[in-house]
């Protein structure tokens, strides 16, 4: 249950040991079961971690987003913050600018002002911070 779960889903050992928890095994059956998996390497957190990262950069989301995503997902924290270190600045800029294009002719009817103000806060709201947006023209 726990390889076709690891392997079907792309899940990571804190998920997979949630799921056999929930299929009625003991904490230890699983935590054997997870490490087995980590053995013969089904499960790798670290390359989970580095997909689901670059993949939430090349959709458009800030740091603070892709933070949250990796907390909900179960991965500890210096993991996360490592992942978030790695981060290609380049990449994370050229998606943000890709994002801010793709949006400005949203907001073309409001005036400069406010249209300034919804874009920023549209960004803001996809995980980016307000340092971030300094690459744009806001």
């Amino acid at each position: 249950m726990a390889l076709n779960y690891a392997i079907r889903y792309g899940k990571g050992s804190n998920a997979v040991t949630d799921y056999l928890l929930d299929k009625g095994l003991s904490i230890n059956d699983s935590k054997k079961i997870v490490l087995e998996l980590i053995d013969k390497k089904v499960i790798n957190d670290n390359e989970l971690i580095i997909s689901i990262t670059s993949s939430l950069v090349r959709n458009g989301n800030g740091t603070l987003l892709i933070k949250n995503k990796l907390y909900e997902k179960g991965f500890s924290k210096e993991l996360i913050d490592y992942e978030i270190s790695n981060i290609d600045i380049e990449e994370y800029n050229n998606d943000l600018i890709r994002l801010y294009n793709k949006i400005k002719n949203k907001y073309q009817k409001y005036d400069e002002k406010i249209r300034k103000y919804k874009i920023k806060n549209y960004l803001l709201s996809r995980g980016y911070l307000s340092y971030d947006l300094d690459i744009l023209d806001l």
